[in-house]
């Protein structure tokens, strides 16, 4: 079944199994299988999502070029959902102040993943980042 027809069935009929095949579809290979409360809590939140809004639009290159230069995005390079090289491409092009940080064996769900690397990776960005002025 494609990865399309699996998230129009299991947003049409979120059945526990077809979520966890879903989850299975979007996560890493790589990553160890989640704990069995983190599964439940996956499947639980699709479950209550049902009539959810639509996903947020593309950041187009204008958006990009505005982001400050201090931001950091976290892509899995195993991420089903997209083209993680290209997108990291099209990031670094329109917003080369930004960081930009691939994680090994890490699909779309980062922090269920690689829960720890992404703890690292955002405790060194914010040590490194500057408190912002008192208004």
């Amino acid at each position: 079944m494609s990865f399309m027809l699996r998230a129009v069935v299991a947003t049409i009929a979120p059945t526990d199994s077809r979520i966890r095949s879903f989850y299975r579809l979007i996560s890493s290979p790589h990553a160890p299988q989640p704990t069995g409360l983190v599964m439940q809590d996956f499947v639980t939140r699709w479950q209550s999502q049902r009539q959810s809004p639509p996903p947020p639009p593309r950041l187009s290159a204008e958006d990009l070029q505005r982001l400050p230069a201090r931001t950091l995005f976290l892509l899995g390079q195993d991420d089903a959902l997209y083209d993680v090289n290209k997108a990291a491409a099209r990031i670094r092009a329109n917003a080369p102040a930004c960081k930009v940080s691939l994680l090994a064996q890490a699909g779309h769900t980062l922090t269920v993943d690689k829960p720890r690397e992404v703890s690292d990776l955002l405790v060194a960005f914010f040590a490194e980042t500057p408190a912002p002025a008192a208004l």
